[in-house]
């Protein structure tokens, strides 16, 4: 009995070369399979095993299911879509530009999303069309804060372009200059008196400062010189002295003297600084 099974074993050990070669064959033919698809997984990444029913099994035993609804436009598909229209409205004749503008403006309307409403903002803003200043300047009285600061930044440069028509240049002026008195937020009206100053500096350059919304603007930023607020007070300087031309630096009395003259109500306009007031002032350590 014993010597049957050794035997027995014996004959499964191959011992012959022509065995051990026949096997080795055999195992590298099941091995095969498997090596092929290693070697597809790494020239061709992930995107081989997708394809194969056995990943597809492991991603509904794991719920590996990606975020996608079949009909559903996505945030990203719509701003991709909103960027499109704005490329190609740049090129496009007038009659497509018009509807481009429009689809852009229904875009912004029915969006509940503020950061599409941003990029249809900004979009109808790239479209060279007359019309753009009404659908843009929509966007100053929009319920969130980023759209209403992303609308100030475009209006500004639109009204900064070469070919931006006075028309148009004082539509824009008009719509900054009431949001810097009414907003509600601080940082919009500080935003809109910097929006404002480049634009009103060209017109003093260009018009002269006897244009009356040079005028306007000049008087307005003199009523912001007495808000409560001291960042607005500040702007209001820095913008003054950009729009004038006129150096009065940080001190508030000269520039509210300087509004004065403009209404009459002082006789004589402030000197401006000297050389020795722009100079640096060291401040001398406190003896006790």
């Amino acid at each position: 009995m014993t010597m049957s099974i050794e035997v027995h074993c014996a004959k499964q050990i191959p011992s012959k070369p022509n065995d051990i070669k026949r096997t080795t064959s055999r195992l590298a033919a099941r091995l095969l399979p498997f090596t092929l698809l290693a070697c597809c997984l790494f020239v061709n990444g992930c995107t081989t095993l997708e394809k194969t029913s056995a990943s597809k099994f492991m991603a509904y035993m794991f719920n590996n299911k990606k975020d996608y609804v079949p009909g559903v436009i996505t945030p990203a598909e719509r701003i991709a879509s909103i960027r499109l229209k704005a490329a190609s409205g740049q090129n496009a004749d007038r009659l497509e530009r018009e509807v481009l503008l429009g689809q852009l403006l229904n875009e912004y309307r029915e969006s509940p999303d503020p950061n599409i409403r941003r990029e249809a903002i900004e979009a109808m803003a790239l479209i060279p069309l007359g019309t753009r200043v009404i659908s843009v300047k929509e966007g100053l009285t929009d319920s969130n804060e980023s759209v209403r600061r992303s609308t100030c930044t475009v209006l500004a440069n639109i009204a900064g372009e070469k070919g931006c028509s006075t028309a148009d240049r004082n539509e824009i002026l008009h719509a900054l200059r009431s949001t810097m008195r009414n907003d509600k937020d601080k940082n919009m009206r500080i935003l809109a008196m910097k929006a404002i100053s480049p634009a009103a500096r060209q017109i003093r350059i260009t018009d002269g400062d006897k244009s009356e919304e040079y005028n306007r603007i000049v008087d307005e930023l003199g009523v912001m010189l007495e808000d409560k607020t001291t960042s607005i007070r500040y702007e209001a300087m820095l913008s003054l002295q950009m729009v004038t031309g006129l150096d009065y630096g940080l001190d508030i009395d000269r520039w509210i003297g300087y509004t004065e003259y403009r209404k009459g109500e002082a006789n004589e306009k402030p000197r401006e600084r000297s050389w020795s007031e722009k100079l640096p002032q060291p401040q001398l350590p406190m003896l006790m």
